[in-house]
């Protein structure tokens, strides 16, 4: 917490900006102004931390970019899903290293998605078409017995997706 005082104190950013575009992007800037003399409390300076809006270019979500994200993000899943059932209480070396294969991708992609949108609806349709996918690999590929219902849940989950995707673009 040292390192982040001083910086209070001589009214500069609490980080430097760099210089790399793909680190710029991520980042939030700041501006930074003087309260009026008046303002500041018990002696103390103290500075006004507002949000720069940022260009329409660069706020437009990812567009594609982050839904091929997400959707990789969910395919990995799947395979993290079914790796796991195949690692026999990780007794077995080659599906476990299929599992932390799977289940790395999958935090990789979910991350790189998360820079584009919120937390909520990020989540929402990672694990959205993670369960729809791993419900439809196993009726194709693993003989899980499937019923009309079980159909139309997997047809609401994957609407439900469509919506909030959707609901997210501008």
């Amino acid at each position: 917490m040292r390192w982040f005082l001083p910086a209070f104190r001589t009214g500069e950013a609490p980080y430097e900006e760099r210089k790399s575009d793909v680190i710029m992007e991520r980042l939030p800037s700041f501006s930074i102004s003087k309260r009026r003399q008046g303002d500041s409390v018990r002696g103390i300076r103290t500075y006004n931390f507002t949000s720069d809006a940022r260009d329409d270019e660069k706020n437009n979500h990812g567009g594609r970019m982050a839904w091929l994200y997400l959707l990789a993000a969910a395919v990995f899943e799947i395979g993290w899903i079914y790796s796991l059932k195949f690692t026999e209480g990780f007794t077995r070396l080659w599906p476990t290293v299929c599992y932390g294969f799977f289940g790395l991708g999958a935090v990789v992609f979910l991350s790189l998605a998360l820079r584009y949108y919120p937390v909520g609806i990020t989540y929402a349709v990672w694990v959205g078409i993670a369960a729809a996918g791993s419900n439809i690999v196993g009726i194709l590929f693993f003989g899980e017995p499937y019923r009309f219902v079980r159909i139309l849940f997997i047809v609401m989950i994957i609407g439900g997706v469509v919506g909030l995707k959707f609901s997210s673009v501008k």
